[in-house]
């Protein structure tokens, strides 16, 4: 029988978060062996988690499950467990097999034969194994942990037929550890799960799973997620807070320092932001030990070249550095976006092709189809694909401003204003789209209409060197030459080479 005073002084101990080390003590005093030691068992399993003793941990809870398997057929579970699973070992699983007939409540040995299915390849097999394991898992936060890092790595490529039911493992699983096992002591990984609910749009779930944990024993992690949480929400200055205690308390942290880049740029901070990616390149660990690191580097540095800094060929060179096949969370991939700026519609053709015939349907993708016709100057495929494209598009600027393009280039004038003008009507901050706007009004000679836009330019971009160009030719065209030479005088503050300032500068003045 378990001595009362050794169980319950280890509760005192625990409840008041004293020392791991002084719990361990207590329980030390409990009994070792048989049906009665469970319990002592399964405190220890939390003690030596507390202690950062996952080894340790792990042997006390197959203890505990070993404290339910008959006595006589105990010894050989013990060596079938201890014993490091092979891969693809039938003989071995139908060992286990054979065991569990006589242990039918081990969930350890439960969890061998799920570890042992997955091996041999089977992952129909498994997931039966990983269903059944659940409901005898309920006291093992090592198991429940495994389980759930087993669902999550498999829900990606889950066939559509299983992908429900690791759902309700992975949700189950989840579940069990936050009610049983919640106690933050534990270390139980939270952010592989926290950031599986990032991903499926449910921020306030991932801040859930995360903000238990007090910063005295949060890592890198735990902060980023946080702060990634946060953001989705919408809680900027909230989630910059975290990204900052996160930073005082790992400051050579390269993921926090790239969270910190991506508020700046929210905020429209683009020195600070460039700043912030400088500092996150000096803490990357080694390529060698984490590639992945890096590559995911090379990729924000790329996108900050290819946006904020519009330098496409800075940019290539990044995105250069990395395999084709990493990750990439810009849809379409900025490997083909960079290509199309390059000018080598081609080439970014050519890469689309297979993501595709992957999803045919996905409107990203047969835009950027499109936008590759419009680089190969296709503009009889570009309308008519265009022409193909769902109502959904029509929501879409890029659409609009392929159309204008492409009935610009095919002589219609007016079809290809009233395009453009919508397009910089879906997307007003667009410089590009409202220039092109102003262009096709300037087509038609309606200056009054392209002024409004040349303006609205200016607005976006005050030191525009097209759009004061282009102002100062239609302020001459109305007959307001003073005005002209004014917007050509303040082009060439900003762009003293500008060719067409110059000579158009030099026009008005000798006239």
């Amino acid at each position: 029988m378990i001595p009362h005073f050794s169980i319950s002084h280890a509760t005192r101990l625990w409840v008041a978060r004293g020392p791991a080390g002084e719990v361990l003590q207590a329980l030390s005093r409990g009994p070792r062996q048989g049906h009665a030691s469970r319990e002592v068992h399964h405190f220890a399993v939390k003690a030596h988690l507390a202690l950062g003793q996952r080894d340790e941990a792990w042997r006390a809870g197959l203890d505990a499950d070993l404290a339910m398997v008959p006595f006589w057929i105990r010894g050989r579970v013990r060596a079938f467990l201890e014993q490091a699973p092979e891969a693809a070992n039938p003989a071995a699983l139908d060992r286990g097999v054979r065991l569990r007939r006589w242990a039918p409540g081990s969930v350890r040995l439960q969890h061998r034969l799920a570890l042992l299915r997955h091996r041999t390849g089977a992952p129909l097999a498994a997931l039966e194994e990983l269903e059944r394991c659940l409901p005898l898992a309920y006291e093992d936060p090592l198991v429940l942990e495994d389980l759930l890092r087993t669902a999550l790595n498999d829900l990606p490529q889950a066939p559509p037929e299983t992908t429900e039911r690791l759902r309700v493992v992975l949700e189950g699983t989840l579940a069990l550890l936050m009610e049983r096992h919640g106690d933050p002591r534990l270390g139980w990984d939270r952010t592989g799960p926290a950031l599986h609910r990032l991903q499926s749009g449910d921020p306030l779930g991932a801040l859930g799973l995360i903000r238990p944990v007090p910063p005295s024993l949060r890592d890198q992690n735990h902060w980023e997620v946080e702060a990634l949480a946060l953001r989705g929400l919408g809680l900027l200055e909230a989630a910059r807070e975290t990204v900052e205690s996160g930073l005082r308390a790992h400051p050579a942290s390269s993921r926090l320092w790239m969270e910190r880049h991506q508020l700046d740029l929210i905020d429209g901070h683009r020195d600070a932001a460039r700043e912030a990616l400088e500092r996150a390149a000096r803490c990357l660990p080694p390529a060698a030990d984490q590639p992945g690191a890096t590559w995911e580097w090379h990729l924000r540095r790329a996108a900050f070249a290819h946006f904020v800094d519009n330098d496409p060929v800075c940019a290539w060179d990044h995105l250069e550095q990395r395999p084709r096949e990493a990750p990439d969370d810009h849809h379409p991939p900025l490997r083909i976006q960079v290509r199309m700026t390059l000018g080598d519609a081609e080439g970014a053709y050519a890469e689309l092709r297979p993501l595709l015939e992957r999803s045919p349907e996905d409107l990203d993708l047969r835009l950027a189809e499109a936008d590759c016709l419009a680089g190969l100057e296709a503009w009889d495929s570009l309308a008519e694909h265009l022409e193909d494209l769902p109502e959904a598009a029509h929501q879409r600027s890029d659409y609009w401003h392929l159309k204008g393009l492409a009935a610009a280039h095919r002589r219609d004038l007016i079809p290809a204003r009233e395009a453009l003008e919508r397009a910089s009507q879906l997307a007003p901050g667009d410089l590009r789209l409202v220039l092109d706007a102003g262009h096709a009004c300037m087509d038609l000679a309606d200056h009054e209409r392209a002024e409004v836009h040349w303006r609205q330019a200016l607005r976006i971009d005050p030191q525009s060197a097209e759009a004061l160009v282009q102002l100062a030719e239609t302020l001459h065209l109305g007959h307001d030459s003073e005005g002209a030479k004014r917007l050509l005088r303040e082009c060439l503050l900003h762009h003293p080479d500008h060719p067409e300032a110059q000579a158009f500068l030099a026009e008005l003045d000798a006239n």
